[in-house]
């Protein structure tokens, strides 16, 4: 085993010498970097096409909306301070009866996904 360390560090450090390592590394660095870094440019550019400020508060009328399924009551009771957690969101309180007519609405309207949540 102890050979094994010997001749590993013997290549690494012969390897990390060498010119086409450090600029591959440097290379592969810049490249996640990158990666990173589209998603939010492609946010700014979008926001500024559509003329709005990236840091303004979401109007009503634009925020999505989630809706809650509470048999327990104490979500419900607590709209206010679920709404408070997710400010970028619209809570909506609906009863287990109105599941089938909301995915049907969800649907019509092109939302990609539905997700329900049943608190007992």
């Amino acid at each position: 085993m102890r050979e094994f360390l010997e001749v590993f560090k013997y290549t690494f450090k012969d390897s990390i010498k060498k010119k086409s390592f450090i600029i591959s590394t440097i290379v592969i660095l810049v490249i996640v970097i990158g990666a990173l870094l589209v998603p939010a440019i492609v946010n700014k550019v979008q926001s500024s096409e559509n003329g709005t400020n990236s840091g303004s508060s979401v109007t009503q009328a634009e925020k999505s909306i989630i809706y809650l399924i509470d048999k327990s009551g104490y979500f419900v009771n607590n709209l206010a301070e679920v709404q408070k957690q997710f400010p970028e969101y619209q809570i909506k309180s609906e009863t287990e009866n109105n599941v089938e007519s909301l995915k049907a609405s969800i649907k019509e309207k092109g939302t990609s996904f539905f997700s329900c949540c049943k608190l007992s």
